[in-house]
């Protein structure tokens, strides 16, 4: 797998590509049948089930042993978490193994949260963040648990696309480093003199990620 800037290049195996598709047809072909997709349990939704179909069925008769695809960042972003709910959904047990081994050979980008943010929390927390970047020399680094600049100012540039969205909630994946690089900011955000409301709004996200952060299998 390789990345440049805002797009991922990566490899499949024409075989897996079908399975794959076809499982991903299976699921938005019975989107609404809880015995195929727990709601419950996953934050899913068909638009992203059938988008993920659509950025893969133009390689479908490549003819081709491995196929070569490429995507921007946000679009792989919900390829892998599609992949990885696909192998629980495939109709046969032999595609769920090879659909599990395919998300596990994506490893190095695995998904380990899926952070849930309605349009103003988004526009707030990336508005703070970026304020924060703005007043480093407030930010007592030796009294806080705050991972390095480097890694923040790389989460905010992930989040920032997000905000061109016209979906009223935006769900954000995040690797463990992502996640554990994200947590203390936001706690900690309330350190810098911010508005009643931008406070108020980063303090009730504080408190929904800390409880979050009790269950992390919990979250899909």
């Amino acid at each position: 797998m390789k990345q440049k800037s805002d797009r991922t290049q990566f490899e499949i195996e024409e075989k897996t590509l079908s399975i794959l598709l076809d499982t991903l047809c299976f699921m938005s072909k019975n989107y609404h049948v809880a015995s195929v997709i727990d709601h419950a349990a996953w934050i899913i939704s068909k638009e992203d089930v059938d988008h993920t179909i659509s950025q893969l069925e133009p390689y479908v008769g490549a003819k081709k042993e491995i196929i070569s695809i490429t995507m921007n960042l946000k679009d792989w972003d919900r390829y892998t978490r599609m992949v990885d709910y696909a192998g629980y959904c495939a109709s046969e047990q032999k595609n769920r193994a090879i659909l599990e081994k395919l998300y596990d050979s994506y490893s190095d980008s695995e998904i380990f949260i899926h952070v849930e943010l309605h349009r103003h929390e988004l526009n707030i927390v990336t508005n703070v963040f970026l304020q924060m970047i703005e007043q480093r020399d407030e930010i007592d680094f030796g009294m806080m648990d705050l991972e390095p600049f480097e890694k923040f100012e790389a989460l905010i540039d992930k989040m920032k696309p997000y905000q061109n969205s016209e979906d009223s909630v935006s769900i954000i994946p995040m690797t463990r480093d992502e996640w554990s690089t994200y947590t203390p900011y936001v706690k900690h955000a309330n350190d810098l003199v911010l508005d009643d409301y931008e406070g108020d709004i980063m303090a009730d996200l504080s408190m929904k990620y800390k409880r979050v952060n009790t269950n992390y299998g919990g979250n899909k």
